[in-house]
């Protein structure tokens, strides 16, 4: 199948059993209820899941950072913004992607991006023109779910 559901079983009763439903940023999405006999697979201690499960002990924190604002909206001030403080971020470019990362360098002409997986590890670096950046995003969920991931990867 192509779905499926994560998260914590909450009871089983007979044949059937209530999950309470994760989503991949640790946000709680109610209950799902359904037949055991209708289960194909059952997986824990993923990759994936563990992630989630820092996602969600976060989420319990409260652990939310207000990240600023820059100066100026130009790239160039929006690049050495989110430069200077280390802050990850969704850049949109032209081909309809979207690249999420660390911006290491830049220059009038180009963008060099350290990639950052959702489960949050390291993924190469992208050198690529700047005018190809539609729109820089950060402070969003997924941003802020790969940026948490990977520092806790790094052990920060």
């Amino acid at each position: 199948p192509d779905a499926f559901e994560v998260g914590f079983i909450r009871e089983i009763d007979g044949d059937s059993f209530r999950l309470e439903r994760v989503d991949r940023y640790g946000q709680n999405w109610g209950s799902f209820v359904g037949t055991l006999d209708k289960v194909l697979r059952v997986q824990y201690g993923t990759q994936y899941m563990q992630a989630v499960q820092l996602l969600l002990e976060r989420q319990k924190l409260g652990n939310g950072q207000s990240r600023g604002a820059p100066d100026s909206l130009e790239m160039e001030k929006l690049l050495a913004f989110v430069t200077s403080k280390n802050i990850l971020v969704g850049m949109h470019v032209e081909d309809g992607s979207v690249l999420y990362g660390y911006v290491r360098a830049y220059s009038d002409d180009h963008v060099e991006l350290e990639e950052i997986s959702f489960l949050g590890y390291e993924d190469g670096r992208r050198v690529f023109p700047i005018e190809d950046v539609l729109r820089l995003t950060y402070g969003g969920p997924d941003e802020e779910a790969r940026m948490f991931l990977n520092r806790v990867r790094l052990g920060l």
